[in-house]
C-alpha cells in the first residue's frame, strides 16, 4: 500500500495520540476513584473512539489507493458512530442531569451506534458511500496528494444529522450547567463547552462544503479538544472533583461545603458556603484561608472540628467547621463542611440561662456516680460553691439511712438506657443540716450529647414540714372529734333519758316545754354528728372509682327525709370519686334544699319558740330547775339509773326512742307540717360544662348568708346546724374539685360542682 505523508497526516497522528493519552489517563482515574467511575468511563470511551476516528481518517488521507482509502473511511465512521453518544452520556453523568435516565438511554444510543457501525463494516458501498474515484490535490505547503472523491447516500446524511444532534445536546447540557453554576464552575464549564464546540464547527464546515478537496477536519478538531481537556484537568482538576448530581444535592444543601487541594486552593464549593462566610466567601482558584482564616486550624491537623464566629450581612453567625479527607488513593483533596449552628447556640444559651436561674438543682453523673456537672443553683439549694462538688461521689452527702436504697436504684438504672426513677431522700446542707429532696433521674449515658445520668432535684423540706403539720392537725381533730363524741353524747343520752322519765309527770300545760327540750336535744345530736363529719371528710381522697351521678343521686335521695319533694335527674355522666363521700355531698345538698324550701310563716314561729322562750317567772323557774338539777336524792338516783343504763326493757325503749324516730304516717305528717315544707319543691341534678349541678326551685339563697355560705356555722334556717354545706365544701376540696352557689335560671338555688376546672385544694367560694 502506497503511503503519502502530508501535513494533514501529521495532524491526524497528533490528534490520535492526544485522544489515546486522554483515554488512558481517564481510565486510570476511573480505577483509582470508584465514586466517579461512571463519568470517567464514559469520558474514557469518548476519547478512545475519538482516537479511532482520527486514526481512520489519517489512514484515508495517507493512503493513495482507492481500497485503502475506503478502509480508512470505514474505520473513521466506526469511531464516529460512538463518539457523539459517549459525549452526551458523559455530559449527563458529569453534571447530574437526568441521572435516572442514563442507563436506558445508554442502551438506546449504544444499539443505534452498533447498528450503524455494522452497516459501515458490512455494506458500506453503496449503502452509505458512493466512491467516484481519486484525484490529486495540492496542500497548503504546495505538496500534492491523492484524495478520495465520493458522494453520500440519504441514510448517511440521516446518520450525520443524528450525530450532530447528540453532540449539540451534550454541549447544551454543559451550557445549562454553566448558567446555573456561574461562580463555582464557570472556567471548567467554559472549557468543556469549547471542547465540544470545536468538533461540531469542523463537522458543519465539512458538510456545508467549506473545507477544500472534500477534506473533513473534524478529526483534527479532536486535537484542539484534547488540549482544552488537558487544561481543564490541570487547571480545574476536572478528574479529581466531579459534581455528580450536583444540582439535586449540593446546590440545595443547607450546609456549606468547600473542597481544597493540597495547597489549600478552593477547587469546589456551593452557594451555602458563600452565604455563610463574610464577603464573597470561598471562590474557586483562591485559598480558603483568604475567606476563612480559621480553616487553617483544621487543615493543619490541629483538630478535626472547630467552631467559628463570623460577621455577615445577616449579623453574627456561629459555624461548626469540620474537615475530612476525600476518598480514593489520591488523598491530597480535603473536604470542609460548614454547618450553621447559630440557632442551636441560641437555644443552648436559652436553656443554660434557665438552668442557671432555676431553683431546681440539675446534676450530671458518670456511670459510677461521680458528679460531672452541677447547676449554679447548688449554692442557693445546698449552700455549696458552684463546682465545689464536681469530682465527688453523688452519694457522699446522702443521709446514711437513704444511701443504700439510692445506690441500689442507681445500679439498676445504669444498666438500662433511658431508665427513669423518682425518689425522696435526705441530703446534707453545707451548714450541716439535713434537707429533704425530691428528685427524678434519667439514664442518658447512651445519648451522644449528654453521655451521663441527669438528676433533677428540688428541696421539699418545708413542704414535708407542712405536710407533717397538716397530719398532726388532722390527728388532733380526730382526737377532738372522738372526745366530743364521747363526752357530749353521754350527757346528752342522760338528758334524753331524764326527759323521758319526766314526761309522765308533766301536766298538759308543760308539754310545749318538753317538746322544746326534745328539739334542743335533737339539734345537739345533729351538731355532734356534723362536727364528726367535718373532722373526717376533710381528708384527701385516696381511693376513687368511676361512679354514675344518677345512681349516687338516687341513693342519696332515698336516705334523706324529703317529704313531697321530687327528684329530677338529667344526667347520665360518670365521675371518678369516692362513692360514699359523694353520696354525702348529695345528701347534704338535698337536705339543704328541702329544709330551706319552707313557705309557712307558722313554721318559723315554731322554730323560733325554743330560742325565744317565755320570760314569765314560772317559765324561768322551770328553766332554772332543768339547768340546775335538783339535789334531791330521788332525783340523783333517777339520774344515776339513767346514766348507768337500767336493765329495765322499758327504760331502753325510752332511751332508744329519740334516736330511732317514728316513721308512722302520722308522725311523718306532723314532722312535715311542723317544718312547713313546700310540697311542690323539685330538686334537679344535671350536667354542667365544667361538671354537674344540684338545683332547686325553692326560695333561693338568703342575701344575708350568700357571701359566707360555705363557712362552718352559717345557716339560712333556724333549725340547721350550719355545718351541712361546710361538709360539702370539705368533701369537694378533698376530691380536688370546686363548688360555687348561684341563683337558678328560673329562681331557687343552684350549686355547681366543677370537676374539670377545679384546682386541687382550692374551692371557689367567691360567688
Amino acid at each position: 500500500m502506497a503511503v503519502q505523508v502530508t501535513l494533514y497526516s501529521w495532524l491526524q497522528a497528533l490528534s490520535t495520540a492526544l485522544s489515546v493519552g486522554l483515554a488512558l489517563v481517564s481510565l486510570a482515574a476511573a480505577w483509582r476513584r470508584p465514586s466517579h467511575r461512571t463519568s470517567l468511563l464514559f469520558f474514557s470511551g469518548y476519547t478512545a473512539f475519538a482516537s479511532v476516528w482520527a486514526a481512520g481518517y489519517g489512514l484515508m488521507i495517507s493512503s493513495e489507493t482507492l481500497p485503502a482509502k475506503i478502509l480508512g473511511w470505514q474505520v473513521t465512521d466506526v469511531g464516529a458512530a460512538f463518539v457523539p453518544a459517549l459525549w452526551l452520556l458523559f455530559a449527563l453523568v458529569y453534571t447530574g442531569r437526568f441521572r435516572r435516565h442514563v442507563r436506558p438511554l445508554s442502551v438506546v444510543l449504544g444499539t443505534v451506534a452498533v447498528g450503524f457501525s455494522t452497516a459501515v463494516v458490512v455494506a458500506p458501498v453503496p449503502t452509505l458511500l458512493r466512491p467516484l474515484g481519486t484525484s490529486v490535490a495540492t496542500g497548503p505547503l504546495g505538496t500534492q496528494f491523492v484524495v478520495l472523491q465520493r458522494t453520500f447516500s440519504t441514510p448517511f446524511f440521516a446518520w450525520a444529522i443524528w450525530s450532530h444532534l447528540l453532540v449539540l445536546a451534550g454541549a447544551a447540557v454543559f451550557v445549562r450547567y454553566l448558567q446555573t453554576n456561574r461562580d463555582t464552575y464557570r472556567g471548567q464549564a467554559v472549557l468543556l463547552v469549547t471542547a465540544a464546540a470545536v468538533p461540531v464547527a469542523a463537522s458543519l464546515a465539512f458538510f456545508t462544503g467549506v473545507t477544500p478537496h472534500q477534506l473533513n477536519f473534524t478529526s483534527l478538531s479532536f486535537a484542539v479538544s484534547g488540549i482544552v481537556f488537558w487544561v481543564a484537568i490541570r487547571r480545574y482538576r476536572l478528574l479529581d472533583v466531579v459534581p455528580v448530581a450536583r444540582e439535586s444535592v449540593i446546590e440545595d444543601m443547607r450546609d456549606g461545603f468547600v473542597v481544597v487541594d493540597e495547597r489549600w486552593t478552593v477547587v469546589d464549593t456551593n452557594p451555602a458556603a458563600r452565604e455563610l462566610t463574610p464577603g464573597d466567601g470561598p471562590t474557586v482558584g483562591n485559598r480558603i484561608t483568604d475567606a476563612l482564616p480559621e480553616a487553617a486550624r483544621v487543615l493543619d491537623g490541629e483538630t478535626d472540628r472547630t467552631e467559628v464566629t463570623v460577621e455577615t450581612d445577616a449579623g453574627r453567625r456561629y459555624l461548626d467547621l469540620s474537615v475530612s479527607k476525600l476518598s480514593g488513593r489520591n488523598d491530597d483533596g480535603t473536604l470542609l463542611v460548614l454547618q450553621d449552628v447559630t440557632e442551636r447556640r441560641s437555644t443552648e444559651r436559652h436553656y443554660q440561662t434557665l438552668i442557671e436561674h432555676s431553683s431546681d438543682l440539675i446534676t450530671l453523673l458518670d456511670a459510677d456516680g461521680t458528679i460531672r456537672y452541677e447547676s449554679p443553683s447548688v449554692e442557693q439549694v445546698l449552700g455549696y460553691e458552684p463546682g465545689e462538688r464536681i469530682g465527688q461521689s453523688a452519694f457522699e452527702n446522702i443521709h446514711p439511712e437513704d444511701r443504700g436504697r439510692l445506690a441500689a436504684e442507681f445500679e439498676r438504672g445504669v444498666e438500662q438506657p433511658g431508665y427513669t426513677s423518682r425518689a425522696e431522700f435526705r441530703i446534707q446542707h453545707a451548714d450541716g443540716s439535713w434537707r429533704v429532696h425530691e428528685g427524678i433521674a434519667r439514664n442518658l449515658l447512651h445519648h451522644p450529647d449528654v453521655e451521663g445520668i441527669v438528676v433533677n432535684s428540688r428541696d421539699v423540706t418545708e413542704q414535708k414540714r407542712r405536710e407533717r403539720e397538716v397530719r398532726a392537725e388532722r390527728e388532733r381533730l380526730d382526737r377532738f372529734a372522738s372526745v366530743v363524741s364521747h363526752d357530749l353524747r353521754n350527757p346528752l343520752t342522760v338528758a334524753t333519758g331524764n326527759l323521758e322519765l319526766l314526761e309522765p309527770h308533766v301536766d298538759p300545760d308543760g308539754e310545749q316545754f318538753l317538746e322544746s327540750v326534745r328539739e334542743s336535744h335533737e339539734r345537739m345530736d345533729d351538731l355532734i354528728e356534723d362536727a364528726l363529719s367535718m373532722a373526717r371528710e376533710g381528708r384527701a381522697v385516696d381511693d376513687v372509682e368511676s361512679v354514675s351521678l344518677e345512681s349516687v343521686a338516687r341513693d342519696a335521695w332515698s336516705g334523706v327525709e324529703t317529704g313531697d319533694a321530687t327528684l329530677d335527674v338529667e344526667t347520665s355522666a360518670t365521675v371518678d370519686a369516692d362513692r360514699s363521700r359523694l353520696v354525702r355531698v348529695f345528701e347534704n345538698l338535698f337536705r339543704n334544699a328541702v329544709e330551706h324550701s319552707s313557705t309557712n310563716p307558722d313554721s318559723h314561729a315554731r322554730q323560733d319558740a325554743p330560742e325565744h322562750s317565755s320570760t314569765s317567772p314560772d317559765s324561768q323557774a322551770r328553766r332554772n330547775a332543768v339547768e340546775h338539777s335538783s339535789t334531791n336524792p330521788d332525783s340523783q338516783a333517777r339520774r344515776n339509773a339513767v346514766e348507768h343504763s337500767s336493765t329495765n326493757p322499758d327504760s331502753h325503749a325510752r332511751q332508744d326512742a329519740p334516736e330511732h324516730s317514728s316513721t308512722s304516717p302520722d308522725s311523718q305528717a306532723g314532722e312535715d307540717d311542723s317544718h312547713g315544707r313546700d310540697p311542690s319543691l323539685t330538686v334537679t341534678v344535671g350536667d354542667h360544662e365544667t361538671g354537674f349541678f344540684v338545683a332547686d326551685d325553692g326560695p333561693g339563697i338568703p342575701e344575708a348568708v350568700r357571701d359566707d355560705l360555705f363557712a362552718p356555722g352559717v345557716s339560712g334556717s333556724e333549725t340547721g346546724t350550719g355545718l351541712g354545706l361546710a361538709i360539702v365544701s370539705e368533701i369537694v376540696d378533698a376530691h380536688g374539685w370546686s363548688i360555687r352557689a348561684e341563683d337558678g335560671p328560673d329562681g331557687g338555688a343552684r350549686f355547681v360542682i366543677g370537676v374539670e376546672e377545679a384546682t386541687a385544694g382550692e374551692t371557689d367560694r367567691d360567688e
